[in-house]
């Protein structure tokens, strides 16, 4: 109001002036939409509408409500002591497991060698189970020995090397375990053989644990 009676007083409108009123004008409207309203809460407490003031809060809310660790016994240095001292020591473990079993010992006749068969090829030998031979022709008879002579080989080895008068002979569990009815089919086939056949079962040598009524390698 002021400014309008300058204004007529002085008897001419001032351009400038009106434009820098109203400028001012619009600044101080523009900073009055920028300040956040204040929020009253149910307790007649004033609440600020601030991001930074709300997320600080939150942040704080949350630390709060984080539960605080449980409380554990904790095991004094003299009980942890006493404890040790009562387990078992480790000689008591060596002395327990060095005690004999009984007075009965082992036989020195007892090796892979009294428990299998012999086979020689005139330079290389190898073991098979006692019980493995299923035919035995009479003029291959000379490669089944009492001792170990030349150079060990093991079973795949000899048998790819004496191919010629040896072959495997693939037979199934129950007639490893002296089924006859199971092993009636394998036996018939093997009738007139002329190479010398071991019982084998995934490829391995086996025992068959009774003799067949047919005489294994019996071939005249």
């Amino acid at each position: 109001m002021n400014l309008h009676i300058l204004v007529r007083d002085s008897g001419h409108l001032s351009s400038t002036l009106v434009a820098t009123v109203l400028c001012a004008q619009s600044m101080i409207l523009n900073a009055a939409d920028t300040i956040a309203p204040a929020k009253i809460a149910p307790d007649k407490s004033v609440e600020l509408s601030n991001p930074a003031y709300t997320a600080e809060n939150s942040v704080k809310s949350q630390q709060k409500s984080v539960p605080s660790p449980a409380v554990r016994d904790v095991i004094s240095d003299s009980k942890l002591s006493a404890l040790m001292a009562a387990s078992p020591k480790m000689k008591d473990f060596a002395s327990a497991k060095t005690i004999p079993v009984g007075d009965k010992r082992p036989s020195p006749d007892e090796s892979a060698f009294s428990k299998s068969i012999i086979l020689f090829d005139g330079a290389n030998f190898t073991l098979i189970p006692e019980g493995s031979i299923l035919t035995l022709p009479a003029d291959l008879r000379g490669n089944v020995v009492a001792s170990p002579q030349g150079s060990f080989l093991l079973w795949p080895g000899f048998l790819k090397k004496n191919a010629k008068w040896l072959a495997p002979q693939e037979v199934t569990m129950e007639m490893a375990r002296g089924d006859k009815d199971a092993a009636a089919e394998i036996l018939q086939s093997l009738e007139g053989a002329t190479k010398l056949r071991v019982a084998v079962y995934r490829s391995n040598p086996i025992s068959v644990l009774e003799t067949p009524n047919a005489t294994p390698g019996a071939s005249k």
